[in-house]
């Protein structure tokens, strides 16, 4: 009997065992919960950062020692992404550097780094990243390395070194649409540097940097005729087989040239010849003349100068001029003029206007418009001043419609950084004496009036010291070069003299002397690569030019290098015009568009010295809408303890 049981029993667990899943249902195991760090990873996984680093700085809190030291700086990181800066900087502030293993101590320089790039103090963000990170790293944390190492280099204008950066970059990417997108901008990188700078920076060895140099090269030069591109970038291949460059990237190019194909045979200049503006338009049209002297005889378009002194003949002239065969006219200068072509409707060739006007008309589609808009200085200004971490600047300008639409132009761009001003005045530029309007804007005047009333509360003179008002981090200054020298001096007596000043490049004419080294030293103003003394395509700098050219060195030595501009833009405009990212590096400055066909214009600023310091362009906060989000000034104190214990770790 018992035999038999048995012998049941495993039957039974046979039958069992072959009994298909389903058939009977097993008992489920319980799921465990996911990890709140598990959690935190897939949202960062996901791009939500603001929700990762809330969680991380949760389990932060929860944790002690070495684990809540990691889980900050995975706060840290995930609040960077998320564009949260103040919030990733303070994570950082409470942050003890020797709970930290390599990855996470390379995570923190690297965020730290990003913080200080975003208030423009690149050489501080560099001191960070100058040690490569080792082994060890994951590839996604290498990236963001190199990633900001490229925007500290484009901060200090080292548009080579920020190149190389992106070309090790390429090497670790791996979706391929991210990867074009890379190379694309190594080569808008290049391209915006000279062709003699291309050129000499190719040294002859068929390496990867080479070929990167020697690509710009071909796109800076024939990137407007589709013929001489395709043959270049032939010859291109066979020299650099093995070069990394995508293959669709070097179809981009090809197509890039058969759509901004621009074949200019004939120009027409549009410039008054007598009148108040016949000196200013004669220096921009010896510019003009010199780009076309620069290039090749062979490749030289005809020019036709027209007299545009009568305002009201504008659209009579620009069709004579179509009539005898323009391709292309380059003018009028006058706003009067300017606006008669803009309200005319559709044109038959471009025309690339040499002022800017505001107008409530549909701009026609071929209507360009470049001037040395004061107004973008004053713009830049705002940004460099918001940047340097200024919060509550003061603004002084004459009192004249100049004046006013500085002070204007400056207002409008802090209002969408920070808010309002401190204060705004205009000042007499005819007078010597500006104490008067100092003192108001300082609050000067206030403390004297309650002296007054203390004294004759009490019947005697008090010893007194006048205060100025507290809430003032910075000046904004619009002036020419006689009032700039006579204002600094005085602010400085007034208890002003620990405000940085920022200005317009109209504060100086590139040059100081002896006298203007003493009242203007430390001020700093925004100029054009022409002014500061770099070099031009042709290698010619302005000083060697104005040896042929006596009149260059002049007071419209800005725009002799404006007619070099309006010449090198023609071929240019329409790629210009398709991306508000392509830029034309000019001897006025980095040259971009936006969607209005208006053409602006990044400077290079300078500190003002006995030799002027180069303190480097602005980052295009149009490009990067993070940036107004950067971060307050950081307390320097916690910083600079951050930096130092960093590098001792590092050593």
């Amino acid at each position: 009997m018992l035999q038999r049981l048995s012998i049941i029993l495993i039957l039974a667990s046979l039958i069992s065992a072959c009994t298909p899943p389903g058939a009977i249902k097993p008992q489920p195991s319980k799921p465990q919960p996911a990890s709140q760090a598990e959690i935190a990873a897939k949202f960062y996984s996901q791009g939500q950062y603001g929700t990762a680093a809330r969680i991380y700085s949760a389990l932060a809190q929860k944790s002690q020692g070495r684990e809540a030291a990691h889980y900050r700086v995975l706060a840290a990181d995930a609040a960077m992404l998320a564009g949260e800066h103040p919030q990733a900087n303070a994570i950082l502030k409470n942050l003890d550097l020797k709970l930290l293993d390599h990855l996470d101590r390379t995570n923190v320089n690297i965020i730290q780094a990003e913080l200080l790039t975003l208030q423009n103090r690149s050489e501080d963000a560099l001191r960070l990243l100058t040690q490569a990170p080792g082994g060890g790293i994951p590839p996604s944390l290498l990236k963001r390395y190199h990633q900001a190492l490229t925007e500290i280099w484009l901060q200090l204008d080292n548009p080579v070194e920020a190149a190389r950066e992106l070309i090790v970059l390429d090497l670790l990417i791996q979706d391929y649409q991210t990867r074009i997108q890379n190379q694309q901008r190594i080569l808008q990188i290049l391209t915006g540097m000279s062709l003699k700078a291309l050129t000499t920076l190719q040294t002859g060895m068929v390496n990867v940097d080479n070929g990167w140099f020697g690509l710009a090269e071909i796109v800076k030069r024939h990137a407007y005729s589709k013929e001489a591109l395709a043959s270049a970038l032939t010859l291109w291949q066979q020299r650099y087989p093995q070069h990394p460059a995508l293959p669709g990237l070097i179809d981009s190019l090809k197509q890039q040239a058969i759509a901004f194909d621009t074949e200019v045979g004939n120009i027409a200049v549009l410039l008054p010849q007598t009148g108040n503006f016949a000196k200013a338009a004669n220096a921009i049209r010896d510019g003009i003349l010199l780009g076309r002297l620069q290039q090749p005889a062979d490749a030289r378009p005809n020019i036709r100068f027209y007299d545009s002194s009568d305002t009201d003949n504008a659209w009579p002239l620009y069709n004579q001029a179509v009539s005898e065969g323009a391709d292309f006219v380059i003018g009028p200068l006058q706003k009067s003029a300017v606006v008669q072509l803009m309200r005319s409707g559709e044109l038959v060739v471009p025309v690339l206007a040499l002022n800017n006007v505001s107008t409530d008309t549909q701009i026609p589609n071929m209507f360009y418009r470049y001037s040395l808009s004061p107004e973008d200085e004053a713009r830049q200004a705002a940004e460099r001043a918001w940047l340097d971490g200024k919060r509550r600047p003061i603004v002084l300008v004459p009192d004249s419609t100049w004046g006013s639409r500085i002070a204007e132009a400056f207002e409008n761009q802090w209002s969408l950084l920070s808010g309002s001003v401190a204060g705004t005045r205009s000042y007499d530029a005819s007078s010597h004496d500006y104490s008067k309007v100092i003192k108001e804007i300082l609050y000067l005047d206030q403390s004297q009036a309650r002296r007054k009333n203390l004294e004759t509360w009490f019947g005697q003179k008090l010893g007194f010291e006048p205060r100025r008002r507290g809430d003032v981090d910075a000046v904004f200054l619009a002036a020419r070069p006689k009032q700039a020298q006579s204002i600094r001096p005085q602010l400085q007596f007034h208890h002003a003299h620990d405000l940085p000043i920022y200005m317009t490049s109209h504060a100086w004419n590139g040059k100081l002397n002896s006298r203007q080294i003493q009242d203007m030293s430390g001020m700093m103003l925004p100029d054009m690569p022409w002014l500061i003394g770099e070099v031009n395509d042709s290698g010619s700098s302005r000083d060697q030019v104005a040896a042929a050219l006596p009149k260059v060195a002049s007071r419209y030595s800005r725009l002799y290098a404006m007619g070099l501009d309006a010449y090198s833009l023609v071929p240019e405009l329409r790629r210009l015009q398709s991306n508000s990212g392509e830029t034309l590096s000019g001897h006025t400055g980095l040259l971009y568009m936006d969607n209005e066909q208006q053409l602006h214009r990044q400077l290079t600023w300078l500190k003002l010295g006995r030799s002027n310091a180069i303190l480097g362009s602005m980052p295009r906060f149009d490009l990067q809408p993070e940036l107004f989000q950067a971060p307050e000034a950081l307390d320097m104190e916690s910083e600079n303890s951050v930096l130092m214990e960093s590098n001792q770790t590092r050593r």
